[in-house]
């Protein structure tokens, strides 16, 4: 059986900006993912030499209004690059965080025993950004991003023209990186910043009770932040199971649900003995 992956989680995680950038699409600027972002078609039956055609939109597909090809992030990386979905796969992954991130092993939703860093969901939960890398590379008109390299319109010329900074990729994977190098280093950054998310959630439930009566709508709040500090703890297990600091992070007082079952609005199950 050859090795699968959770393509689910890998769609839920990937972004298509970053993995467009990754193999070389040229797009307009990328700063606001709130918005369509203007990208050239990644249909190599359509020769698009002009922005205003095709779009990444915020929620996680490129379309062209020219061609009318649309898709996913593996149908962009396949129709860009030629690859096959398998390949396709692959390549979002790296992106990532890493492949060994979204192997199955045998169950679906278990990863296999490769697990390195925090993939990129992981990293937004903590507060920790796990961004690539850019340095310049060339600088000019005409210039063409590449495989590996992105390019930002940096100026306007005497003629109108645009001048384009071409940066490439000079690390892919920075949380990889420290790992490898320093260790202890890597390890101590995430628990604080585990710490410190756990905090503020923490925080920030205490001060919705700190009203006269809870809503409905806040004890909903207030169960999503629960439920986030609990995929929090779930992650520092999982790199860091035998851990003793880990055990004394992920022993925390639930104050949020005391705070919601004391609102009388929690759910509450009861066992009848006959």
């Amino acid at each position: 059986m050859g090795i699968r992956y959770d393509t689910q989680q890998l769609l839920n995680d990937a972004d298509m900006v970053e993995v467009a950038q990754e193999i070389g699409i040229r797009m307009k600027n990328s700063a606001d993912r709130t918005r369509n972002i203007g990208i050239l078609c990644p249909n190599p039956r359509h020769s698009d030499r002009n922005f205003g055609n095709c779009f990444i939109r915020p929620d996680g597909y490129y379309e062209c209004f020219s061609c009318g090809d649309r898709g996913n992030v593996f149908h962009m990386v396949m129709q860009y690059t030629g690859a096959s979905f398998p390949e396709a796969i692959g390549i979002v992954a790296d992106t990532c965080g890493g492949r060994d991130h979204y192997i199955l092993s045998g169950t679906r939703g278990k990863y296999a025993a490769g697990i390195t860093v925090l993939n990129q969901k992981e990293c937004k939960l903590f507060g920790v950004c796990n961004s690539r890398i850019y340095i310049p590379v060339r600088y000019g008109e005409e210039m063409r991003a590449e495989a590996g390299e992105r390019e930002k319109l940096a100026a306007w010329n005497e003629e109108d023209e645009p001048v384009f900074l071409i940066e490439q990729c000079a690390e892919k994977n920075p949380l990889l990186e420290l790992m490898k190098t320093d260790y202890e280093c890597y390890r101590s950054m995430i628990l604080r910043k585990a710490q410190e998310a756990i905090q503020k959630r923490q925080n920030a439930i205490e001060e919705c009770g700190e009203g006269p009566r809870l809503e409905a709508e806040d004890v909903e709040w207030c169960m999503e932040i629960e439920t986030e500090i609990e995929q929090i703890e779930d992650v520092l297990l999982k790199y860091f199971p035998k851990d003793e600091e880990v055990k004394k992070i992920t022993s925390h007082n639930a104050y949020g649900k005391e705070l919601i079952i004391g609102s009388g609005l929690y759910p509450v199950q009861f066992s009848v003995p006959f």
